[in-house]
């Protein structure tokens, strides 16, 4: 699987159109996650990045991640790494 970086539009965009297939949210530490999507072949995961640096995009609250999922209109998410 490739990895690439895209920005929140280009996030929204791939799940409304079906490039993103899945959607998985995933603890990184005691604090963040960060939200990905596979594509439709599992060749892709796309990884949201920060607008400004280009690195990972976090949330510090679940509940921030989903509304932002909402916004998406993904049927469903999934998440990965709580313990």
């Amino acid at each position: 699987m490739e990895k690439k970086y895209i920005g929140t539009g280009e996030f929204k965009r791939l799940v409304a159109t079906g490039g993103i297939d899945e959607v998985v949210a995933r603890k990184i530490d005691n604090k963040h996650f960060v939200l990905f999507g596979v594509s439709q072949n599992k060749d892709h995961v796309f990884m949201i990045r920060k607008a400004r640096t280009g690195e990972p995009k976090t949330w510090v609250r679940l509940d921030y991640l989903e509304n932002f999922v909402v916004k998406t209109k993904a049927k469903s998410f999934n998440v990965i790494g709580l313990n």
